[in-house]
C-alpha cells in the first residue's frame, strides 16, 4: 500500500465493496460490514481482519465450504471420467497435507 499512498482511500473502498458483495449471503458477516462502514479510514483492511478472525482458512466450516465449491467446479466440467478422477485424487491428496 505503500505505492499507492495517494489512491489509498480508493483502493480500501473498492476493496470494502468487493469484499461486501462476496459475503452479502453470509448472515454472519452482518455484524462486522455493520462495524465497519465504507467511510471508516482503512475500511477495506479492517473487513478483512475481521473476516479472517472470524473466519480462519483452518476452521472447519471455511474448510467445508472451500472444499463444496471446487468440487462444484470440478463437476461442472466437460471431461471424461478418467481425467477428473486424476483431479480429484490430486485435489484429495493436497487437502490431506493441509
Amino acid at each position: 500500500m505503500a505505492l499507492y499512498t495517494n489512491d489509498r482511500d480508493v483502493l480500501e473502498t473498492l476493496l470494502y465493496r468487493r469484499l461486501k458483495t462476496l459475503w452479502h449471503t453470509c448472515t454472519d458477516t452482518l455484524s462486522i460490514f455493520s462495524k465497519h462502514r465504507a467511510s471508516t479510514e482503512f475500511c477495506g483492511q479492517q473487513v478483512w481482519e475481521a473476516l479472517l478472525t472470524a473466519f480462519p482458512l483452518n476452521h472447519k466450516r471455511m474448510q467445508t465450504v472451500l472444499l463444496a465449491r471446487e468440487f462444484s467446479s470440478l463437476m461442472a466440467w466437460k471431461t471424461t471420467p478418467r481425467p477428473m478422477s486424476i483431479a480429484i485424487s490430486a485435489m484429495s491428496a493436497t487437502l490431506w497435507k493441509c
